[in-house]
């Protein structure tokens, strides 16, 4: 993304919700987290996730579903948000790195 920024994807336990936040780096060093975006609540158990930069504020990121689907979402960072596009349904296994 934007020089500056980091975008790390997550699962939490047990809901295994999956949230998308952005952190800002700066001299010091430090850094700051934006609100955590809401990318699937449907992921089971074992997270598998893909990140590829697509331009200086796009991203794309693939990652495993329920009964191990596979979805691809595109989301642009803005400031500290990761505001997402509807997920795609993209293969019935997991995806391979």
């Amino acid at each position: 993304p934007t020089s500056g920024k980091v975008v790390i994807v997550y699962s939490t336990t047990p809901a295994a919700d999956t949230y998308a936040i952005v952190g800002t780096y700066s001299a010091g060093p430090s850094m700051t987290f934006g609100a955590a975006q809401l990318v699937d609540n449907t992921v089971t158990a074992g997270l598998q996730v893909a990140i590829c930069s697509i331009g200086s504020s796009k991203l794309f990121i693939v990652y495993t579903g329920t009964s191990n689907d596979s979805y691809a979402v595109v989301g642009t960072v803005t400031g500290t948000t990761i505001p997402l596009g509807t997920p795609a349904f993209t293969t019935p296994t997991r995806p391979r790195h």
